[in-house]
């Protein structure tokens, strides 16, 4: 057993880096070219489906946290592209309600939240949250009873993911009134009073609202909201996401800060596209809706949690990367789904600015022990015993032999 899991965070880490190799080669198979669907969609094909697990799912433990949990009876709200549930049996098997359609301004009464143009992004983050299981495809989401609440505050043309900070504050409103439970935003916008009163509209709601920290592209981005609301006491509910690679090291894209809460698996993330099949991309976008998983599965696992103590508690729980925490890149780690629904803490506690902490790796097994020596042992022994079992067989065969020609084991004649 300690071998086979040895074995399998080898294959994990040969698995994450040959992911980020082929990405790097080009762009064909991490963003395949466009096509145009029938019915006026232009979308990108992916790859076929895999029963492989993808290496983000083995990190964070799905199979062990579904045991346990599922996403049941809590609703998710994805501010983002919308979703395109025609075509990827994964998404369009997923529990979904109220789609809102917040662009153009106005009221949120629009329902058409079809992800149709080219990138899917917000089929994507719906995807890696609650995408269902399917025989022989080893991809699935992490809350995949979980309800998606599909928002559409802007087109999916590219993938930038910044906006209308207007239309994403009218987004994080619908999610209000629907009376979500938790709130993805893996995009960036501008401070606008009219986006800061959503969030603390939010707050006053008691949603956990789940924010991407943001991608440097190498020149300096700045850091971005929402995000920066989890700075400071005024956003507890506000839960700021980094991305890390299949090295537990921080991606050199994310945007790091003093407002960042966790990070999860930002690299190499396979999800499906919005018509068929599968492909990776990195990005905090794709880190945050991890996280959006994890306070549903807390939330459903713990419901008297307010959104602040389920914003802790994830903090908390974190795998610790061996730094002061909190940390700008790490926040107070790397997520886990498994310690955050099981622990028991005071969930009443508040966590302190700064500690220095014993690092907590992924939860793996020891490498198996080195039985070199003992083995060499063994081999010493099986080969004395083979040679003395050989030497009983050939005597007992010689005698055997002696005694058909006449003669005793001594050479004397048998008596007559």
């Amino acid at each position: 057993m300690r071998t086979s899991e040895a074995l399998r965070r080898r294959a994990r880490l040969v698995s994450g880096l040959i992911v980020g190799l082929v990405a790097l080669s080009g762009p064909a198979w991490a963003a395949p070219p466009p096509v145009a669907e029938p019915g006026g969609c232009t979308v990108k094909p992916g790859f076929p489906a895999s029963a492989e697990i993808p290496w983000a799912q083995e990190r964070l433990g799905f199979e062990r946290v579904h045991a346990l949990a599922t996403g049941a009876g809590i609703t998710v709200a994805v501010v983002d592209s919308g979703l395109n549930v025609n075509n990827q049996p994964q998404v369009s098997s997923l529990e979904s309600t109220k789609p809102t359609n917040v662009m153009g301004g106005g009221g949120y009464g629009a329902t058409d939240v079809n992800d149709c143009e080219d990138y899917g992004h917000g089929t994507r983050v719906a995807a890696i949250i609650a995408a269902q299981q399917e025989d022989g495809v080893g991809f699935e989401g992490l809350a995949p009873d979980a309800t998606i609440m599909p928002i559409k505050y802007r087109d999916s043309s590219s993938q930038d993911v910044g906006g209308d900070a207007a239309a994403v504050a009218r987004g994080i409103e619908a999610a209000i009134a629907a009376k979500v439970d938790v709130i993805n935003l893996s995009l960036q916008s501008p401070d606008t009073p009219e986006l800061r009163a959503a969030v603390e509209h939010a707050k006053a709601a008691d949603i956990v609202v789940v924010a991407a920290s943001g991608n440097n592209d190498g020149q300096g981005v700045p850091a971005l909201y929402p995000a920066k609301y989890a700075e400071g006491k005024d956003f507890p509910n506000v839960l700021v996401v980094g991305a890390s690679d299949a090295n537990d090291a921080i991606a050199q894209f994310s945007i790091t800060g003093d407002y960042v809460g966790v990070a999860a698996p930002g690299v190499g993330i396979l999800a499906p596209t919005q018509i068929q099949g599968y492909y990776a991309e990195d990005g905090t976008s794709f880190a945050t809706p991890f996280v959006s998983a994890t306070v549903a599965l807390v939330r459903e696992r713990h419901p008297r949690l307010s959104a602040e103590q389920v914003v802790n508690r994830i903090k908390a729980t974190a795998d610790r990367p061996g730094v002061s925490v909190p940390d700008a890149g790490y926040g107070w780690g790397i997520v886990n789904p498994y310690v955050a629904i099981t622990a028991e803490r005071d969930d009443s506690r508040i966590l302190p600015q700064q500690a220095k902490l014993p690092a907590v790796p992924a939860p793996n097994l020891p490498e198996p022990p080195d039985h070199t020596l003992r083995d060499r042992g063994y081999a010493v022994a099986a080969g004395l015993l083979g040679a003395a079992l050989l030497f009983g067989v050939g005597s007992i065969a010689w005698r055997h032999t002696a005694e058909r020609r006449g003669a005793t084991a001594d050479g004397t004649q048998p008596r007559g």
